[in-house]
């Protein structure tokens, strides 16, 4: 597989604190230490104390970093909506610690910022930290890194490298500091970051990850509930809050959707052609919000393959008493059967009885796709 990669020339900047950009609004947060609005992850170990080399905390504040250790990982956070916010942008800091004083991050090592715009379904990386030649770097103390990696997002997959110039610790160019800018106002942004290391020796840390923005308005509605949350394209949905009227627009992944206002308290939204699992976003006075959970689209396009290819029994009547009884006989062979080729026989018994009695078929054609009686 061939992998592209872009490489920006670095103006290194000095920093002072964890934050990059100020005057902004956090959407979610995860520090490890308990910061709300909570951005909830997965994936990862605990990183807490001093690491070895350099022996600085492993954390930025309060007392719990997240660490991968000599394993391919991913760390993953929960999906985020940010249809309130403009110049939305993610940020975390970073860092490559040692066990051994000859060990850090290497050439084939990396850290990797990865952006989805549909809750995961696809995503696109755009920043991509390497090592090279045992580099590492602390987040605090006389080796910590205060180099700065900044990229716009722009959705191509292909990830603005960063890498040290050298091995051992860095500084300047031990990058601390990262953050992606230009995010889309969109209702399923979700972050992930990949992890490689190829020793028990090397660690990646992170903490302070961080999604902020610029709010850009206050809701006048809200929503509390929809039903049904599946079905397939022009289903209705009835989604309950308040502060609907009939100016109110509906989308599902930026698809319009038909809405019929019921009162301030209750909609019917209509999932309309072509659309995908997503959030039902409503839109009031230009303001968006998300029903915070997908609306799953059951697909119903295709021709669904047969289940059987065979002469099945498709209902059968016994009388209680005496000797009426029906059976109907479906033909899903794809050719037409001579039915007396076919007995059914009966048992008296489910397991070790005995055969009492075997009905035969007369000599009728069934046809492909015929049901008799």
């Amino acid at each position: 597989m061939t992998l592209i990669y872009k490489y920006s020339l670095l103006i290194i900047t000095l920093l002072t604190s964890a934050s990059f950009v100020s005057g902004q609004t956090t959407i979610a947060i995860q520090d490890f230490d308990g910061a709300t609005p909570t951005m909830t992850y997965a994936g990862g170990n605990a990183a807490t104390g001093n690491g070895s080399f350099p022996n600085t905390p492993k954390f930025v504040s309060t007392s719990n970093g997240r660490e991968v250790n000599n394993s391919t990982t991913d760390i993953v956070f929960a999906t985020t909506s940010t249809l309130l916010y403009s110049s939305v942008f993610f940020e975390v800091r970073l860092a490559s610690f040692a066990e051994t004083s000859g060990n850090g991050a290497d050439g084939g090592d990396y850290a990797i910022i990865s952006i989805s715009i549909d809750g995961g379904t696809t995503w696109s990386r755009e920043l991509r930290i390497n090592g090279n030649n045992n580099a590492k770097w602390g987040f605090s103390g006389s080796n910590a890194g205060t180099g700065t990696a900044t990229v716009a997002y722009d959705g191509d997959n292909t990830p603005t490298v960063f890498s040290p110039a050298g091995g051992g610790y860095r500084t300047a160019d031990g990058y601390t500091f990262l953050s992606v800018t230009g995010l889309p106002s969109n209702s399923n942004l979700r972050v992930k970051m990949e992890f490689l290391n190829n020793s028990g020796n090397e660690i990646w840390v992170i903490d302070d990850a961080v999604l902020k923005g610029t709010l850009s308005c206050i809701p006048t509605h809200s929503i509390s509930s929809f039903n049904p949350n599946t079905g397939p394209e022009l289903t209705q949905v009835r989604i309950i809050g308040t502060g609907f009227t009939t100016a109110t627009t509906a989308e599902i992944n930026s698809i319009a959707a038909a809405v019929n206002y019921i009162s301030s308290t209750e909609l019917l939204v209509e999932i309309p052609l072509g659309a995908s699992d997503a959030t039902i976003d409503l839109i009031e006075s230009g303001c968006a919000l998300s029903t915070g959970s997908n609306f799953t689209v059951i697909d119903e396009t295709g021709t669904c393959a047969p289940l059987f290819s065979d002469i099945v029994i498709t209902e059968i009547y016994d009388n209680n008493g005496g000797s009426l009884g029906y059976i109907e006989v479906h033909n899903n062979t794809g050719a037409t059967v001579d039915l007396s080729t076919y007995t059914i026989k009966r048992w008296d018994a489910l397991v070790g009885g005995a055969n009492t009695h075997t009905y035969s078929f007369p000599a009728i054609n069934i046809l492909h796709g015929q049901t008799l009686l």
